[in-house]
């Protein structure tokens, strides 16, 4: 088994450049395989997950995979930044920080 680390990025915005805010969560889980770019892990009572980056850590003895960010759209009234956050750390997501983007203070 692999000890994976996925590390998903959450934004106030619709981009990195104008978010005000975010978020970084982890999840660890264990694959039977060696990860890798564009597979889709599906995760208990979630939508499946996208890996975009892989990258081995020595130290850990562990794969950190980043998965797709999500973004906000500020024009669907169901698209909240905070549900998100309350959402994932439900379904157990590990929140690793809340972060004030200093450029852009909306």
């Amino acid at each position: 088994m692999h000890n994976v680390r996925l590390i998903k990025y959450v934004w106030t915005h619709q981009t990195p450049e104008i978010s005000s805010e975010w978020s970084k969560l982890l999840f660890e889980v264990e694959l039977p395989f060696v990860p890798f770019h564009g597979l889709n892990i599906q995760l208990p009572d979630q939508r499946a997950w996208r890996i975009r980056d892989v990258e081995w850590n020595v130290e850990e003895q562990t794969f950190r995979c980043h998965i797709e960010d999500q973004f906000m759209n500020l024009l669907d009234v169901d698209d909240s930044y905070e549900d998100w956050i309350d959402m994932l750390l439900e379904c157990g997501w590990e929140l690793s920080g809340r972060y004030t983007n200093e450029h852009n203070k909306t």
